[in-house]
């Protein structure tokens, strides 16, 4: 069922280049600044206008794009973690069958998630994210760290 629907969804995917990615993320950036953690709706939404406008961007252009720049930060953080622990997995499969398993399961699972973002994005955005992937990070890392 999920290989039926990937040409439905590639239908639906967003399509960024490197100057939309730098407006969503000034948008992400002043929408972070102005609205902290715990501050009230109406400041809320004075933050998401001051954004938009910071941005250039319609309030329309900026939601798919940004769940997009979350999901790729997300699959890239876990990829990164993946491939921490497989440095510690792969330094004891010699003398451990146990850890020489998992290691091959993390390399599976690390072959899901590049899978993930080919299947998922076209190859122009895929080059662009991964171009501004240690800014995304960093950007998306600090709101994780914030909640």
């Amino acid at each position: 069922m999920a290989r039926a629907d990937a040409p439905t969804l590639a239908l639906s995917t967003v399509q960024i280049d490197a100057a939309r990615l730098r407006q969503l993320l000034v948008f992400e950036r002043t929408l972070r600044s102005l609205s902290p953690t715990g501050c009230s709706p109406e400041q809320t939404a004075r933050a998401h206008a001051a954004a938009v406008s910071a941005s250039g961007l319609a309030s329309s252009e900026v939601e798919a794009p940004l769940a997009l720049l979350r999901r790729f930060a997300a699959i890239r953080s876990l990829a990164a973690s993946f491939a921490e622990r497989l440095e510690g997995l792969n330094a004891r499969a010699a003398q451990d069958p146990v850890a020489a398993e998992q290691a091959n399961e993390l390399r599976v699972r690390i072959s899901l998630q590049d899978e993930a973002l080919r299947s998922r994005e076209e190859a122009t955005t895929r080059q662009v994210l991964e171009s501004h992937s240690a800014e995304i990070l960093a950007l998306f890392a600090a709101s994780t760290a914030d909640s």
